[in-house]
């Protein structure tokens, strides 16, 4: 997952992370959050400030959540996709080693003599 936020990349190691929209979506729905506090503390009794300080701590641990679930669905995804794969490419090659005329791919059964 080239550009991937949080690892993979080019070149590195190791998958994850979320991708350009990923991250945008969940600073949308953090902008939101911080929209609603705001409104939400505007009046409130204890400090505008400190309320709105703690709602908004709150609406960081809330993008980090979706942000680390929407990562995990994606490895999920790519795991999967890479066992479908691999399980694909091992009944293409033992088709291939029996179209060529060997019990097994490698055995040497199926030698030719001249």
């Amino acid at each position: 997952m080239a550009g991937a936020i949080g690892g993979g990349g080019k070149g590195g190691g190791g998958g994850g992370g979320v991708s350009p929209a990923q991250m945008a979506l969940s600073q949308f729905t953090f902008g939101q959050n911080a929209l609603a506090n705001a409104q939400a503390f505007g009046g409130a009794g204890m400090g505008h400030s400190t309320g709105q300080t703690l709602a908004d701590a709150g609406a960081y641990m809330g993008q980090a959540q979706q942000l680390q679930q929407m990562s995990q669905a994606d490895t999920q995804a790519m795991n999967a996709f890479n066992a479908q794969n691999k399980a694909g490419l091992s009944q293409g090659i033992g088709g291939l080693g029996t179209a060529l005329g060997g019990g097994s791919f490698g055995s040497n059964s199926g030698s030719m003599s001249g």
